[in-house]
């Protein structure tokens, strides 16, 4: 449960929490950023002005698949870090985050003496804060700094020193420090899907035709047990394709099936429930039926049966050619 108190102390309850700190799954159809619940925790855990900012900089509060926060984010946006968005170029640029993690700069930097002061861990947050280089670093003697201290590795220094201070705070308070969830993305699949194209289809349906005549002449007209199970195997091949074909153009016009053709699809494979004893699972379906060997039910025993293809020979080793 979302708690509304922050770290000065109860809110109002009305109020809308700031920080997103429960599993929440975004089902909206165009992903509009989903409002935070309001509730009421007794004793719950505080907000504290980093776990704002994670929140605000990842999905949804972004309209990007951004679903990790970086410690770098709140460096620059809570810590007050120029050097830090140097380091976040590419995230930035794939993200396209930057109005978002400005936003919570700016916030951030609003925040009075006030807050700052409401306790320990804002405290020990605007102490961190104190040493993020600042318009100093143009001229560090002028302010009686050392000439190195306006260099791009003392800087990288003070943020390695800031970013380790704050992960040890966030050890130290993460039974009482409200945590930030990213949004969770739905998944949707369609209840079925054939790839659409219907003109492969379509070949392989002449292909059943093509073969079901040529059994007819290796059979020289006579209806023999070959032959028969030969234009069984075809006609099946033929019937199934022309059905995965009018559902091919179904899938390329973004036409729902017909419940006939849903039924179709949800035979293709059936588990036999009767087997024997360590033997291997027997299924049946049309699918089953279209491996030619299958028995007239369909019934086929899946064991592993890989495909090998002998392309290719190499007649001599390599120490064999000049």
């Amino acid at each position: 449960m979302i708690s509304t108190l922050d770290s000065a102390g109860p809110r109002a309850a009305a109020t809308a929490p700031p920080i997103c700190s429960q599993l929440m799954v975004n089902e909206t159809p165009d992903n509009h950023t989903l409002p935070l619940d309001r509730s009421f925790a007794l004793f719950g855990q505080r907000f504290v002005v980093d776990s704002q900012v994670f929140s605000n900089v990842v999905y949804d509060r972004v309209k990007s698949t951004r679903l990790m926060p970086k410690p770098l984010d709140v460096a620059y946006a809570a810590l007050r870090n120029d050097q830090a968005a140097a380091m976040l170029n590419a995230d930035l640029e794939q993200y396209a985050y930057a109005p978002q993690l400005e936003a919570m700069r700016q916030l951030v930097d609003a925040h009075k003496d006030e807050f700052w002061n409401a306790n320990l861990y804002n405290l020990w947050l605007s102490a961190l804060r104190t040493l993020s280089p600042g318009a100093d670093i143009a001229d560090p003697k002028a302010v009686g700094l050392p000439t190195i201290t306006g260099t791009e590795a003392w800087g990288r220094r003070l943020l390695n020193t800031q970013l380790s201070s704050w992960a040890q705070l966030r050890h130290d308070t993460i039974l009482y420090a409200k945590q930030s969830y990213t949004v969770g993305v739905s998944c949707e699949f369609p209840d079925a899907y054939v790839d659409p194209y219907p003109e492969f289809y379509a070949k392989l349906a002449r292909f059943a035709e093509r073969g079901a005549a040529m059994a007819d002449v290796l059979a020289g007209g006579q209806n023999t047990e070959t032959a028969q199970g030969l234009r069984t195997y075809f006609d099946h091949m033929r019937s199934v394709m022309g059905l995965l074909r009018g559902m091919a153009n179904a899938q390329r016009l973004g036409q729902a099936f017909s419940a006939e053709q849903m039924a179709f699809i949800n035979e293709a494979v059936r588990e036999k429930p009767e087997r024997v004893c360590g033997s291997p699972p027997i299924f049946n379906g049309w699918y089953a039926k279209l491996l030619y060997g299958a028995a007239p039910s369909g019934d086929i025993a899946v064991d592993p049966d890989p495909t090998i293809a002998d392309v290719h020979t190499q007649p001599t080793t390599a120490g064999a050619h000049p």
